[in-house]
């Protein structure tokens, strides 16, 4: 793993921490944060269920 992937995850998990918290403030959807999640994601060319397993 290059040092850009490892930054690309880390901007991946700060992004998927604040669409949880407008979740949870319910200033955004389920679906709008999973759809937020994805396009970041694809974005940066990462795998989500990679990454969700981790988040878990």
């Amino acid at each position: 793993m290059d040092s850009v992937m490892i930054k690309n995850i880390i901007v991946y998990y700060a992004a998927v921490e604040k669409l949880e918290q407008l979740y949870i403030e319910q200033k955004i959807t389920k679906e709008q944060m999973q759809k937020a999640k994805r396009y970041v994601a694809q974005k940066y060319s990462l795998q989500t269920e990679l990454l969700d397993s981790f988040l878990r």
